[in-house]
């Protein structure tokens, strides 16, 4: 799934998806794997942890995108455990 990125101030982010819906995220880490680079959200309604993979479009703004490959997600988030744990 793809979600563009609305706006952005005192660190949160809000992100649409492709049927308009929108929600805030507190941007929590960033990281690169595998040459990509791969976000931590936190989402403030839910609570809940979220890694999506940053895409630059075209025209300057800034889509992410779920992970669907389970090996490349597996790989994503043992590189977030271990940034966390160094924090």
């Amino acid at each position: 799934m793809l979600f563009t990125k609305i706006s952005d101030k005192d660190g949160n982010i809000i992100l649409a998806d492709a049927d308009g819906n929108k929600a805030v995220f507190e941007f929590l880490e960033m990281a690169v794997v595998d040459g990509d680079e791969f976000a931590a959200l936190l989402e403030t309604d839910t609570e809940s942890v979220v890694i999506l993979r940053l895409h630059e479009m075209n025209d300057g703004h800034e889509s992410y995108e779920t992970i669907d490959d389970d090996a490349l997600f597996k790989k994503v988030v043992q590189c977030f455990e271990e940034i966390f744990d160094e924090d």
